[in-house]
């Protein structure tokens, strides 16, 4: 008690302090180092990225059928099958790639996704155009995702036509 009332006590209070904080900035240092140092005790776990892939559809059973082909090529990646009814700017934003299907062209659920698709820059996300087997359909779709600056796949995907989805797939997200 009589340090305390002494003076003699600020010393080493400011003694204490000093020596705490330099002892974590040694820690800190040292806990640096191991991380970026080549031995075995830099290794860290690894972390498993999912990529989330989203297909947009029309409201057709039929679209929504080669849609569900197209996500079961995908079973490495988190697949979302939505309809373009549903369909809000926010759910485009985090995904890593994009499939957009319709059977007919000017689908009456497709405004929002025309709209956002006109003033938004996804430059070098794949993105691929498939629909059951009409021309005009992939035609109008070119021409919806014109200005967002998609890596498309220059090749659709017809359901009818073609049999099997995964190499299309593969090929749409650049994996051959």
């Amino acid at each position: 008690a009589r340090l305390l009332h002494s003076g003699e006590y600020k010393p080493l209070y400011a003694f204490r302090t000093y020596f705490v904080m330099w002892r974590r900035k040694a820690v800190r240092q040292e806990s640096e180092r191991k991380l970026t140092s080549a031995g075995p005790e830099a290794r860290l776990p690894l972390v498993k990225n999912t990529l989330t892939v989203l297909i947009i559809v029309d409201g057709s059973d039929r679209i929504r059928a080669a849609g569900a082909s197209i996500a079961r090529a995908l079973t490495d990646r988190k697949v979302v099958v939505m309809d373009a009814a549903d369909f809000a700017a926010t759910d485009l934003l985090p995904v890593h790639a994009c499939f957009i299907g319709c059977e007919k062209p000017h689908p009456s659920g497709f405004g929002e996704l025309e709209r956002v698709l006109k003033g938004v820059n996804l430059a070098g996300r794949p993105c691929g155009l498939f629909s059951l087997a009409s021309p005009q359909a992939i035609e109008y779709l070119r021409a919806i995702v014109r200005d967002a600056d998609f890596r498309l796949n220059p090749a659709p995907f017809l359901a009818e036509k073609s049999g099997d989805a995964g190499a299309w797939v593969a090929d749409t997200l650049g994996r051959r």
